[in-house]
């Protein structure tokens, strides 16, 4: 099966949109005249907790504040023709890090809510559904603020949170038991058509996941955790009463994107750094990015 998973880069497709107007509005708003040195230099998940402590220490915020703000700014993100277009394409999940509900928004669907086993901070069931399709919004929604990812430690969370699942398990309330990953422990692969929770992990493991508008930066600690330990995962073998074979893993592919020869230096000890992990890159010289995100498209429906 193939799954698409993307990121900020197609609301960056929206004119007037920039992710640094958000990091902006909350400094302005929360520091006032007051700026962060070097914030061009620091990891986001670092810079927004640097952000948290200094509200906090002049008593202008806490964390769950600039979460709302956050959620209420990006409710202003506009959708584009290129959610629509991603949208109608072939697939029954799509995996993405963005807080806004543009995908679903860019339908007529009649999208519905699940959230089972239910998480309040973290996001690894929470799901739009409708009839085959869903929408993974695994770093948070802005209907529900408290779930948005932004700080270093809510990361962190989120790897604790991603490795258990593939390895002891999360508690919920509900259940007597500790959740697991069916594609792991229990070995079933069909999530649709079965009767156990399954998680975005679990797709992301078992299917050919194509990663699109996305920078993956470093701080990005649970998303490269996973790529990598999907790797690992590949030479973990079965045994049936018959035949051993090994976990039916799928692959990886990342899309890359660039303008200009410089951007592509900087980006080359990334996409080593994914190459050598099994990862396979797609890299492309295009005029602007539009042109990037109608290859994809055109490719996926080839």
């Amino acid at each position: 099966m193939r799954t698409i998973f993307i990121g900020n880069g197609i609301n960056r497709l929206t004119e007037g949109y920039s992710w640094e107007s958000l990091l902006n509005d909350l400094e302005e708003k929360f520091l006032g005249s007051e700026t962060i040195k070097y914030k061009d230099n620091k990891p986001f998940t670092l810079l927004f907790e640097e952000l948290s402590f200094l509200s906090r220490s002049r008593k202008k915020a806490n964390e769950m504040k600039m979460k709302n703000r956050i959620a209420d700014l990006s409710k202003n993100i506009k959708l584009n023709s290129y959610h629509t277009n991603i949208m109608k394409l072939n697939f029954n999940n799509i995996i993405t890090t963005n807080y806004d509900y543009n995908f679903e928004n860019s339908t007529t669907y009649n999208w519905q809510s699940e959230n089972n086993p239910k998480e309040t901070r973290y996001s690894l069931f929470r799901k739009k559904t409708y009839n085959n399709k869903n929408v993974w919004h695994i770093h948070g929604e802005i209907d529900k603020p408290k779930t948005i990812a932004l700080g270093y430690e809510q990361y962190a969370g989120l790897l604790q949170r991603t490795r258990s699942h593939l390895t002891d398990g999360n508690t919920y309330k509900g259940f007597n038991h500790a959740v697991k990953s069916i594609f792991t422990f229990k070995k079933v692969y069909d999530f649709e058509n079965s009767n156990d929770v399954f998680s975005w992990i679990d797709i992301f493991i078992r299917d050919d996941i194509h990663i699109l508008g996305y920078s993956l930066d470093f701080s990005e600690i649970d998303l490269w955790w996973l790529i990598i330990y999907k790797e690992k995962l590949r030479t973990v073998t079965i045994s049936k009463i018959t035949e051993t074979k090994r976990l039916p893993i799928g692959k990886t592919l990342y899309y890359f994107f660039y303008k200009e020869d410089s951007e592509y230096k900087i980006y080359l000890p990334k996409l080593s750094l994914l190459k050598s992990f099994g990862i396979e890159v797609i890299e492309k010289k295009v005029n602007n990015y539009k042109n990037g995100y109608d290859t994809f498209i055109e490719n996926w429906n080839s």
